[in-house]
């Protein structure tokens, strides 16, 4: 039996319901898709959830694959499947499994591994609080995304993974909402205090996420041209993940896979003339 689930009616008691994003920018948006607003908010929601160090990236790429398969394939995997899959010391996957098993994320038939009934029912109720559409079924697995939710998490995730230990896997939530304004307003840079309110992230930690960002490339900074007080972030397009990203989410979430983009000014903010800004995404 499958039952049909579009975003159930969110309670207002759950800190969860409320959308981390609108579903519309002030203005006409360059760029939109409902799809990549629904993986947006999911993602952020996901994240949350998360531990999210700068030593806590294999782990977060191990238990994405593990929902990749689960959760949108509808598969099980083995720890050889995942030691074949992922560029991570086989002894760190060994002791990160253990942990999670312990944790209760998953459980073993066999040489199989499954979600348990806890991990089902947070995944689930983190789709269901994010507006994200998928279908229940009577299988191991508990229900199935409709939307290339995981999938695109996991490449997302694996694109982080050479600079563990450096990067924070709660920056990824400041990047996330970094690439909504830019695909949704391309010639606006955000200030600190729009990522931290977007991204639910302390500004003080923000600082020093964002500080990091910049100094790995990620990101660059512009001081705001009416208050020097201000500094104003965006997406940097040399970065090499910038192209694989744009690549993976236009792909996934968009009609045109092809990132081509004639609003977006590809020299570093400072070589061109100041940018506008938004407060709002």
């Amino acid at each position: 039996m499958m039952l049909e689930h579009e975003g159930a009616i969110r309670s207002n008691q759950d800190p969860l319901a409320t959308p981390l994003l609108a579903s519309k920018a002030q203005g006409s948006p360059a760029f939109d898709s409902t799809q990549f607003d629904d993986f947006i908010r999911f993602f952020l929601n996901l994240n949350l959830g998360q531990k999210t160090t700068k030593r806590s990236l294999p782990g977060i790429v191990i238990k994405e694959l593990l929902m990749l398969y689960w959760f949108e394939k509808s598969q099980s995997l083995t720890v050889i499947d995942i030691k074949n899959t992922l560029p991570i010391d086989p002894k760190l996957i060994d002791r990160l499994l253990a942990y999670f098993l312990r944790c209760g994320t998953y459980r073993v038939v066999g040489d199989q591994l499954l979600p348990t009934t806890h991990q089902i029912e947070k995944i689930r109720n983190i789709l269901i609080a994010s507006d994200a559409p998928f279908t229940e079924t009577d299988d191991r697995f508990g229900f199935r995304v409709k939307d290339p939710l995981f999938s695109t998490v996991s490449q997302y995730s694996l694109m982080h993974l050479p600079f563990e230990g450096k990067l924070s896997g709660q920056y990824h939530r400041a990047d996330m909402v970094l690439w909504r304004s830019l695909f949704n307003r391309p010639k606006f840079c955000l200030s600190s205090h729009d990522i931290a309110t977007k991204a639910r992230i302390p500004k003080s930690t923000l600082s020093t996420l964002l500080e990091t960002a910049r100094v790995l490339e990620f990101v660059t900074q512009q001081k705001d041209p009416n208050d020097c007080r201000v500094l104003r972030w965006r997406l940097n397009p040399l970065h090499p993940t910038f192209h694989l990203k744009a690549a993976l989410f236009r792909g996934a979430f968009f009609a045109n896979p092809y990132f081509a983009n004639p609003y977006v000014d590809y020299r570093l903010p400072g070589a061109a003339k100041p940018l506008q800004h938004a407060s709002a995404l």
